[in-house]
């Protein structure tokens, strides 16, 4: 099974970022023949809102493993500075690793496996408890409910009047 490789730049921060430019280094590090600073991903861009995210896959696991790369990011503030960071990747260490935990869908698909075992054990044992209740017990039982419940309330109101002095 393939391992994707998804990249993330979200922005944080209260304030607008203004002309956010991504610069990849070395320049001409290349994945599967493409220069990565040539992935629209990395492009430029004019404007970022507090909370916006930007997402891409980028390629497959194995094409990014044995690689590392800085990820330089500059951008102006609302105040018109600029500001920077840089990010930087090593994934040399981490050889052939698919991923880190266990993937979402992975667990969603064994949890409903689980579920699909538990039902097929509980039809197939032969012991499977059905109650019918008739519309009419139904509501007899609703009817009884809710008197136990006014019943309750009248109880409470009366020991909170008795506690008073």
């Amino acid at each position: 099974m393939d391992q994707f490789f998804k990249g993330c730049s979200p922005k944080y921060g209260a304030g607008p970022a203004y002309d956010v430019a991504f610069r990849v280094s070395p320049s001409d590090l290349k994945i599967k023949d493409v220069k990565l600073s040539d992935v629209h991903f990395l492009r430029q861009l004019p404007y970022m809102q507090p909370g916006q995210k930007r997402e891409s896959f980028l390629g497959r696991w194995d094409e990014f493993s044995e690689k590392k790369f800085s990820l330089n990011v500059t951008y102006r503030g609302k105040d018109g500075k600029q500001h920077s960071g840089r990010f930087d990747f090593d994934f040399s260490n981490m050889g052939y690793w698919s991923s880190l935990g266990t993937p979402p869908l992975h667990e969603i698909a064994q949890a409903v496996q689980k579920i699909k075992e538990t039902l097929e054990r509980t039809a197939t044992s032969g012991k499977l408890r059905v109650e019918v209740w008739t519309q009419e017990e139904i509501r007899q039982q609703a009817e009884a409910s809710r008197k136990y419940i006014e019943e309750q309330r009248i109880n409470q109101e009366a020991q909170n009047t008795q506690k008073k002095p």
